[in-house]
């Protein structure tokens, strides 16, 4: 039992971790960094749309989104980037409906 609420505060505590890094990497104002962020994001996009519908999917989705497009508006090649990865990622979730 222990174990096991341990594991959970530990994913937690990852999650947290991850969302922090990407949160320094987004207000960089290293365009590398950016774009790093912008990939983590983008990654974590991907796997909340590759779990089954939930109600919140929707939102969770939308919300990385915003956040992506408004880190990287003021760099048009970083903005491109996203979008030409976003591409790929939805033709991928449409393949996989097939």
């Amino acid at each position: 039992m222990l174990m096991m609420n341990t594991l959970g505060s530990s994913k937690s505590s990852n999650k947290f971790e991850i969302d922090e890094i990407i949160n320094r990497f987004l207000i960089s104002v290293s365009e590398r960094e950016k774009f790093l962020g912008v990939l983590a994001l983008l990654m974590k996009i991907q796997v909340e749309m590759g779990k089954k519908h939930s109600e919140n999917q929707e939102r969770l989705v939308q919300e990385g989104v915003n956040r992506i497009e408004e880190a990287v508006k003021s760099s048009s090649s970083l903005l491109g980037a996203f979008y030409e990865h976003m591409k790929i990622v939805l033709q991928q979730k449409k393949t996989d409906n097939l």
